[in-house]
């Protein structure tokens, strides 16, 4: 178990466990996949500017993001994606999840009725067009 005060991001690493961080933060544990780390930490005690020009992956529902650690001042770190900055500190984080509610990707039982829908009228296209086309032959 890993034990460090991250006083410039409001958070103390609790443990990591194979290649998953878990971040006590004032929301609560947050828990972050470890995909690569290119500084290297000599002390834990060190200061945040070791983590500059560091490569991150922020695993999210929807997948994960890449980016470098461009600044970080105060609680604030600037993160460039392919995407562009994305600037994350603890209060951002508690007021934009307020904002979100349920993210899903799965189709409905409407959607799914409709297409088996479309499906059924094409086959009945195809059937008709080939019974009007043996009728034309004979």
């Amino acid at each position: 178990m890993v034990s460090a005060k991250l006083s410039s991001l409001n958070a103390t690493i609790s443990k990591v466990s194979g290649n998953v961080m878990y971040i006590n933060t004032s929301l609560g544990m947050v828990s972050a996949k470890i995909t690569a780390i290119t500084t290297s930490v000599n002390d834990i005690s060190a200061n945040t500017s070791k983590l500059l020009g560091a490569n991150v992956s922020i695993q999210t529902t929807l997948g994960t993001i890449s980016g470098k650690i461009t600044s970080v001042s105060g609680n604030t770190a600037t993160i460039k994606t392919d995407l562009g900055n994305l600037t994350t500190s603890v209060n951002s984080i508690k007021s934009s999840a307020s904002k979100i509610s349920t993210v899903s990707s799965a189709l409905s039982t409407t959607e799914i009725f409709e297409i088996v829908i479309l499906v059924l009228v094409i086959i009945t296209l195809a059937l008709v067009a080939v019974v009007i086309g043996r009728t034309r032959k004979q």
